[in-house]
């Protein structure tokens, strides 16, 4: 991949492609061994978890809408289409009532006094013109001609309509007299055809996303941010805690801060190493730009994607966004100090690296019994156990 930033990369494509990230420095920096785990994986399309699916959901609708509306949608529910029958029980009830105004077909065999019987009771709700004979004349007939009678009688009869059958049969069933009716297993058919290749959401995640893409939009600073910032690469996080210390805490935790001088580094060498022209995208302001280039200290070749990018990437911004009720909107710079920090570290990830890379060997935790310490804040909460001995 030559040094550039480029548009239209596909995400599966982007992150198998070459290149390593701030991701992959982050596997790097607990033990190259989980790196090379990873990066050698017979199969590398693992599952995100739910909270990184929530996590990407997010990143699309508030940064990219358009892509949202063509990757996801909100699965189809029974109120969608009112009309549309589930309960078999329903249509049982439909096809009785057609048979309501039906008249059952008629027995031909019997007894000749059931046969004659039963003429007699037809011919008293038959049209004046279906009786051909008094009871009297039925007497005198013999039980062949009194099914021939019989048989004349049910031409004129439409029948009872069965009720027996799957839901697809009585459906075409009672279409076949007459009735609209539409299962509502048909409508999910078609609606799952239709949508093939977006990933449906449900009801409480499609609200959960707007109310976070809402969120965002009514925070001042992060709407002015996405709309009117300028020279800045903008990265949306979606967190548990948005609050100052509790998002401080997540830069720790997920190395935020070496995030921060990655892809601002990044983005000014592939910048540079593609011609100095910032691309037209990022001058109107874009998500998701795939930036590449060769590390000039260690030869190896970076790649990052920011959230959404504008102008000239001068400054770094996070937003964060709560994923639960108030959905609260923290947006962060890192200062100085911290910013080094990520910088020292992701350098020291990319040398080590480099070398496993060079010399292919990709160490785990160490060969040797190493001495090994409690946390700091473990020892503070227990030193006063120390004073009392």
């Amino acid at each position: 991949m030559k040094p550039g930033v480029y548009a239209g990369i596909p995400n599966a494509e982007y992150h198998g492609g070459p290149g390593i990230s701030k991701s992959g420095l982050d596997l790097i920096h607990r033990s190259p061994m989980h790196y090379h785990a990873v990066v050698t994986a017979a199969n590398d399309n693992h599952e995100s978890t739910a909270a990184q699916a929530i996590g990407t959901a997010a990143h699309m609708l508030i940064l990219e809408p358009a892509e949202f509306v063509k990757n996801y949608c909100l699965g189809l529910r029974p109120q969608d289409v009112p009309h549309a029958i589930e309960d078999r029980d329903q249509l049982v009830a439909m096809v009785a009532k057609l048979n309501e105004g039906r008249l059952p077909k008629l027995t031909t065999g019997g007894a000749k006094a059931e046969q004659v019987a039963r003429i007699v009771e037809a011919y008293a709700v038959a049209p004046a013109d279906f009786i051909r004979a008094t009871a009297e004349e039925l007497e005198a007939l013999k039980g062949a001609e009194l099914k021939a009678e019989l048989e004349a009688l049910n031409e004129h009869r439409a029948g009872l309509l069965s009720t027996s059958g799957n839901r697809h049969e009585l459906a075409e069933l009672l279409r076949a007299n007459g009735v609209e009716v539409t299962l509502w297993s048909d409508v999910q058919a078609e609606w799952l055809q239709n949508n093939q290749g977006r990933t449906v959401l449900t009801q409480d995640q499609w609200e959960q996303l707007h109310a976070m893409r809402d969120a965002v939009m009514a925070h001042p600073a992060a709407r002015g941010v996405l709309e009117r910032g300028n020279n800045m690469v903008v990265d949306l996080k979606t967190t548990d805690d948005a609050s100052l210390d509790g998002f401080s805490r997540s830069i720790a935790n997920w190395r935020y801060d070496v995030q921060h001088p990655y892809y601002l580094d990044g983005l000014r060498e592939a910048i540079s190493q593609s011609g100095g022209v910032i691309p037209e995208a990022a001058v109107d302001g874009a998500a998701e730009l795939s930036a590449y280039w060769v590390d000039q200290e260690t030869g190896v070749l970076c790649r990052c994607r920011p959230d959404f990018w504008r102008g000239e990437p001068k400054h770094f911004i996070f937003i964060a966004v709560e994923k639960k009720k108030p959905y609260a909107v923290g947006v962060y710079k890192l200062d100085e100090e911290s910013v080094e920090l990520g910088r020292a570290v992701y350098r020291g990830d990319l040398r080590v690296y480099a070398e496993c890379k060079a010399n292919d060997n990709w160490p785990g935790y160490g060969d040797k019994i190493q001495t090994i310490s409690v946390p700091g804040w473990h020892a503070n909460k227990n030193a006063h156990l120390l004073d009392a001995q």
